[in-house]
Order: structure tokens, then sequence, then C-alpha cells
């Protein structure tokens, strides 16, 4: 009888230290869901601040086109203007 009350003992101290276990799994579980949760608005807003920057990066690349071609354009203008003067000077000689 003694033997049977001590097995039975032992077993509701392992059943209980299994509910133990199973809480701690649980608030293990709820807190991997957190930070998932947390990851994932993070990866969010990193996914919106990529897309926002290569916007911003595509309107300076064409912006810087279109720079470009303007001094090539004032450039050409200078150079005949350069060459117009030129002239003026040669005749003026």
């Amino acid at each position: 009888m003694q033997e049977n009350e001590e097995l039975l003992l032992s077993l509701l101290s392992e059943v209980e230290l299994v509910k133990t276990e199973k809480k701690m799994l649980e608030i293990d579980k709820q807190m991997l869901d957190k930070e998932m949760e947390k990851m994932d608005k993070t990866f969010k807003k990193l996914k919106t601040y990529t897309m926002e920057t290569e916007m911003k990066l595509g309107r300076i690349k064409e912006n810087l086109s279109k720079l470009e071609t303007g001094v090539k354009t004032l450039n050409m203008d200078n150079e005949d203007m350069i060459g117009d003067l030129s002239e003026k000077v040669e005749d003026l000689k």
C-alpha cells in the first residue's frame, strides 16, 4: 500500500513537472510570436523604405541626366560663342 502511495506521489510530481514545462513552453511560444510580429513589422518598414529610396534614386538619376544634357548644351553654346568672338577679334585685327 505504501509503495502505491509513493508511486502515486511520484506520478503526481511528474505530472506537475510536465504541466510546468508545458506552461514554460507556452510562454516561450508567446514570446517568439511577439518577436515574429516585431520582425514582420520591421521587414515591412524596410521594404517600404527601400521602395521609397529606389524611387528617389530614380528621380535623382533623371535629374542628373537632365543636368548633364544642360551642361553639354551650355558647353556647345560657349564654344560657338568663343568661335564667334575669335572671328570678330580676327576681323578687328
